[in-house]
């Protein structure tokens, strides 16, 4: 089903940095996400906390709220970054089939579908599709998508 790619590419699509300074991991065979100290990149959240989801595929945010993507729910959760749950209230739906990545400025998210090949913008306010069904990747089967270059 999935295109070949190693582990280590994997892994950093599944990462992000929040804006309070601290890293996370989502960990789509363990269902688990995490947080990594910056300095050791060890798990300093005592073995992580479990999804929301079934099959966490992205980590990302704003300048202000941390979000996670599911592939089998095909929700977008917003976590609490303190405790790392939900607190969407069981999560909204995806505008993709297949969300792999989740990611933003300090105003927008964008999100990205690897079997369609398409990237969404959301508001982050309501997390609906604000780019009218989504723009087409540059590349085939997206696995992740990281914030702006200023």
């Amino acid at each position: 089903m999935y295109n070949s790619f190693s582990r280590m590419q994997m892994f950093l699509t599944l990462i992000a940095a929040g804006s309070d300074g601290r890293l996370y991991h989502c960990d789509f065979s363990s269902d688990k996400i995490y947080e990594l100290d910056l300095d050791t990149m060890l798990d300093s959240s005592s073995g992580g906390v479990s999804s929301p989801g079934t099959n966490p595929t992205g980590i990302g945010g704003t300048s202000t709220k941390l979000y996670h993507c599911d592939s089998t729910a095909d929700k977008i959760y917003e976590l609490d970054p303190d405790t790392m749950l939900d607190s969407s209230s069981g999560g909204v739906a995806s505008p993709s089939t297949n969300p792999f990545g989740i990611g933003g400025t300090s105003t927008k998210l964008y999100h990205c579908d690897n079997i369609a090949d398409k990237i969404y913008e959301l508001d982050p306010d309501t997390m609906l599709d604000t780019s009218s069904g989504g723009v087409a990747s540059p590349s085939t089967n997206p696995f992740g998508i990281g914030g702006i270059k200023s």
